[in-house]
């Protein structure tokens, strides 16, 4: 091969190759590499395919690209249609056929006369000269190019003089291959995880319509158990007002369950807003501490507010804000006993960014080194005897840490076993 033509087959794999990286169809791709084969053997026509299997295992060729040869109206109407998209040969009784039974090269510069061939459809343009090579990936076998007519005979130096072409060839069929493998997978997966959206928005529809439904009568429970505390035949009978409370004091603890499940699955489903607004620290300290010290009572901790933040606004939402802050103190007070519960309000800058940490710490019964990593899983409890001490549904912190999340926050805990916890909400000052 001179050097002139070796530099021409580089500038057309080159081409091929920036048709390729460009994202060029395969139809368009090949169509241009097999007119480039046929200039170079001056063949008058040819195909590029890959080999493809039916189910029962037997080969069969799908073109990448083929010569127009149509020679009647039907046949022409039939290329149109199916050229861009591949054609399909399942006759295997024929030159090319040969090549794709057997894997071997055919060269037949008399084809009329050749064994290996079986005649032409009426019709068919003359087949003179005849040249098929098959291309491989390490063993295994990937196509074929057919190339018809040349001036010259086909020989051994023409298939070594087409082998650059023929390897670029094969590796863009697989390429290909590869890229239709994938984009299959991403369809599949993208097909499974529309179905999982809609099987959890189901899913959420129901647990909010059920948890509204038992939430109704709940609420009705709990008002009637109030007014029933206050009659005066119930007050003179310290029995029946122990029962009362206990019916009260359930009730408010499945409705604080059902308005937990409320919660998740309404983060889950995308609908609960987010407001963010200028809130004033003091005031919003102020608030936290009335309510915390209706809770020191029960387990006679005392409560703590140290506000030694040096802002004096910052935003956030109020509602999901204050929700989580009541969460976490009432976590403390519920695993801490005669102890201390503290809610410190700092300032800290971090790469020239202002942020308000609120961290929640008491002296309680701490958190086992090994359990920490799960803490914030749904339905995750530390063992049963926790659980049973002191009760709960696992879902608490792991809701607490998805509004902190909605606020752009972060929640952090340190904490060892019956030592204490902290837990900490870092946020920045604005959003």
């Amino acid at each position: 091969m001179r050097q002139r033509e070796k530099h021409y087959i580089l500038q057309i794999i080159s081409e091929i190759q920036k048709m390729y990286i460009d994202e060029t169809k395969p139809n368009i791709l090949f169509d241009k590499m097999l007119n480039y084969l046929l200039e170079i053997t001056e063949s008058e026509y040819g195909f590029i395919g890959e080999v493809r299997y039916k189910e029962d295992g037997s080969p069969f060729l799908k073109t990448y690209a083929l010569s127009n040869i149509a020679w009647n109206e039907e046949t022409r109407d039939f290329y149109d249609k199916n050229a861009p998209t591949g054609l399909e040969f399942y006759n295997l009784n024929t030159l090319f056929g040969y090549t794709i039974i057997h894997k071997e090269i055919v060269i037949s510069n008399n084809p009329k006369d050749d064994p290996r061939a079986q005649g032409l459809p009426k019709g068919h343009p003359p087949l003179h000269k005849y040249l098929g090579i098959p291309f491989f990936l390490k063993n295994r076998f990937v196509g074929m190019v057919g190339i018809a007519n040349a001036a010259e005979d086909y020989s051994n130096a023409s298939v070594e003089y087409l082998e650059p072409i023929t390897s670029t060839c094969c590796q863009l069929i697989v390429g290909y291959q590869e890229k239709a493998k994938l984009k299959s997978l991403i369809q599949e997966l993208n097909n499974q995880k529309q179905k999982e959206i809609e099987a959890n928005k189901v899913k959420d529809r129901f647990i909010a319509n059920m948890s509204h439904e038992i939430r109704s009568p709940l609420q009705s429970i709990i008002g009637y158990t109030d007014l029933l505390l206050f009659d005066p035949v119930v007050q003179e009978n310290d029995e029946i007002q122990e029962k009362i409370k206990v019916i009260e004091s359930s009730s408010e603890h499945l409705l604080n369950i059902v308005n937990s499940i409320l919660d998740f699955s309404k983060i889950n489903s995308g609908t609960i807003d987010v407001k963010f607004e200028k809130i004033d620290l003091d005031k919003f300290a102020n608030k936290i501490e009335l309510y915390a010290k209706t809770l020191n009572i029960e387990n006679n901790n005392q409560f703590v507010l140290q506000n030694e933040s040096n802002y004096t606004k910052f935003d956030s939402d109020i509602t999901i804000l204050y929700q989580v802050m009541i969460n976490l103190i009432s976590n403390a007070m519920k695993f801490t006993k005669n102890g201390k519960v503290v809610v410190q309000i700092i300032s800290q800058e971090e790469s020239g960014l202002p942020y308000i940490i609120f961290a929640v710490k008491d002296n309680g019964v701490g958190i086992k080194k090994s359990y920490l990593a799960n803490i914030f899983q749904e339905f995750s409890q530390q063992d049963d005897t926790i659980k049973k001490e002191y009760g709960g549904t696992g879902l608490g912190l792991a809701l607490t840490k998805k509004l902190v999340e909605l606020l752009k926050g972060e929640l952090n805990v340190e904490s060892k076993e019956k030592v204490g916890s902290t837990f900490s909400i870092k946020m920045r000052v604005s959003n």
